[in-house]
């Protein structure tokens, strides 16, 4: 679905339908909820999903894992041709854990970031 502000549904002109995303945004949405997603969380395919938060969230954050683990994501979205980079940043204090990725997708090229709290 298409939105025009976070949480605000895009309609058609005459307000009769909701719009759906395409081509790269669709490809960026796909990849966004593929890294918000753990193994085991969503009932229809427990197996989708990033490592288990009990792999991922060792003390302290474990980088290289991380990398790893959004790099396979990232690369088993459709339309993702492959991920050109992956950085992972942790900010003590907030106990925040930020992605920021890019990859060359069959629309084009998307960088983007999420952020784990």
């Amino acid at each position: 679905m298409a939105f025009e502000v976070p949480g605000d549904l895009q309609l058609n002109s005459d307000r009769t339908d909701v719009l759906m995303v395409q081509g790269i945004d669709e490809i960026a949405a796909a990849v966004d909820t593929a890294l918000q997603i753990f193994q085991g969380t969503w009932r229809y395919d427990l197996a989708a999903g990033l490592p288990p938060q009990t792999t991922l969230y060792s003390k302290p954050a474990d980088a290289d894992l991380w990398r790893a683990a959004v790099w396979e994501r990232i690369a088993g979205v459709a339309g993702i041709e492959r991920p050109t980079s992956v950085q992972v940043s942790y900010d003590r204090p907030s106990r925040a854990l930020q992605v920021n990725w890019s990859a060359k997708t069959v629309a084009g090229a998307i960088t983007s970031m999420v952020s784990y709290t």
